[in-house]
């Protein structure tokens, strides 16, 4: 509040003039609120708008929402109310989450969960790493709210990839192992990779953005208009 006194009385048409945080407070409410939100609700009546929800930023639709139940179930939901209210409403369900868990969770935590559970495993592809002279590097285990533990873990599979395809070849054909299969089964499909490399590649903005998020120094230098 105290840096708006200082710019108040910074305009050249009220040099002199005296403005403590009473009157900011009421210039900000009574005078510049009032007139924001007339005319917000001024351009709302004449234009078209989407309805931006519980953080979704696609404002290609008119009620785009991830799949929570308060949001998209059956009864009693925000999906509901506003169908029930405005018939016409586009509704668009958002499927990030669900190739978060089959691409990420799965995946990722299905090869961290194989070798965290067994010592010997983790021997044998410290073993298998080192015959095909790759680095010897332990598989990352993926934190859900971390982003920058999923980025890891997910760089840390695509950098080994084919050689965990040859290694869990080599663990069905030894044991017979219903989780090495699973497993296997993921890195053979194709869009496995596929979705790994687009993590990759995106997660790295997102990253960015949180490491400037959590700087504790100003960094305005950067902005862009």
């Amino acid at each position: 509040m105290y840096h708006l006194v200082k710019v108040i009385t910074k305009i050249p048409r009220l040099e002199g003039w005296t403005c403590g945080r009473t009157k900011t407070t009421a210039i900000v409410k009574n005078v510049l609120g009032q007139h924001s939100f007339e005319d917000s609700c001024s351009e709302l009546r004449k234009s078209k708008f989407s309805l931006i929800v519980d953080e979704s930023t696609d404002l290609s639709t008119r009620f785009p929402s991830d799949g929570a139940n308060v949001m998209m179930r059956a009864r009693k939901s925000l999906m509901t109310l506003l169908t029930k209210n405005v018939p016409l409403s586009f509704v668009l369900k958002c499927i990030c989450v669900l190739l978060m868990r089959r691409y990420v969770e799965d995946v990722t935590c299905d090869i961290y969960n194989y070798f965290e559970s067994s010592p010997k495993r983790v021997l044998e592809f410290a073993k298998f790493q080192n015959l095909c002279k790759i680095k010897i590097h332990k598989i990352l285990r993926p934190f859900q709210t971390r982003w920058l533990s999923v980025h890891a873990a997910v760089a840390r599979i695509l950098e080994q990839y084919n050689d965990l395809k040859s290694f869990f070849v080599d663990a069905v054909d030894r044991n017979d192992i219903l989780a090495a299969e699973n497993v296997l089964s993921r890195l053979n499909d194709s869009t496995t990779k596929f979705f790994l490399q687009f993590l990759d590649y995106i997660l790295t903005f997102f990253n960015n953005l949180n490491r400037e998020m959590q700087s504790e120094s100003p960094n305005s230098n950067s902005l862009r208009a």
